[in-house]
């Protein structure tokens, strides 16, 4: 039995999803309009990531929450001196 395959969503290439891991994100999928106001759709997808594009993924995540905890810190410190 052959393994499914599943393009890469960052890098684009081709690999067995055995060495891929999955992620779901969303997507703008269109709006309308209604008397003066716009509403936007949205749709829930699921794409693949290869390892290393995983990884890139995952580390720039920890950087943002930890250089905003360290502001929140920061700014918490500043206002109850």
């Amino acid at each position: 039995m052959k393994a499914a395959n599943s393009t890469c969503l960052r890098c684009n290439f081709i690999f067995p999803r055995y060495m891929m891991h999955q992620c779901k994100y969303t997507e703008h999928s269109g709006y309308s309009w209604s008397k003066n106001s716009r509403r936007d759709y949205y749709r829930k997808k699921t794409g693949w990531l290869c390892e290393p594009c995983y990884k890139i993924t995952i580390e720039k995540e920890i950087k943002f929450w930890v250089i905003s905890a360290a502001i929140i810190a920061i700014f918490l410190i500043i206002l109850l001196k």
